[in-house]
């Protein structure tokens, strides 16, 4: 085997392993949004509304968005994340939230009635920003778990 055959055979095989690990994730993304999903039914159920909460929903407003958590009535938006690192990635996805909030109100003309953000593995003192914003700002907050390191 020549030299550029070996090479090409070890790029081939990297990118077999990276596309695997693509594939991985967006598995748990897709997981862990089913389960923020059904937590909100749940939470929803609770408060006596019978609620259809879907997972990645195309919204034509403002361009087009493609929303996390959504249910159209009431009027409930979520984002999702595997995991936040530091406060600019907290601050990247409740950017995202708010914009995935005005592109629902403005597609459905309601108000929003439940913003949600969860989270599945969140640094401490990332998790106490959360906290602390989410309570200004009405948002209803799942966290996973709090850990230190990544």
């Amino acid at each position: 085997m020549s030299k550029s055959n070996k090479h090409l055979e070890e790029n081939d095989k990297e990118f077999e392993q990276f596309t695997t690990l693509v594939v991985f994730r967006e598995a748990l993304e897709d997981g862990f949004r089913r389960f923020t999903a059904e937590a909100i039914k749940l939470i929803m159920k609770e408060r006596g509304v019978d609620c259809d909460v879907r997972i990645n929903v195309v919204l034509p407003a403002n361009g087009v968005k493609i929303v996390d958590i959504f249910c159209k009535d009431p009027l409930i938006v979520g984002v999702t994340a595997l995991s936040l690192r530091n406060i600019e990635e907290a601050r990247n996805q409740l950017e995202k939230l708010n914009s995935y909030v005005i592109a629902a109100e403005k597609f459905t003309n309601k108000k929003i009635y439940l913003k949600v953000l969860a989270v599945k593995f969140v640094k401490q003192e990332v998790a106490n920003f959360l906290k602390e914003i989410s309570e200004k700002e009405g948002i209803y907050l799942i966290l996973g778990r709090e850990i230190d390191v990544f």
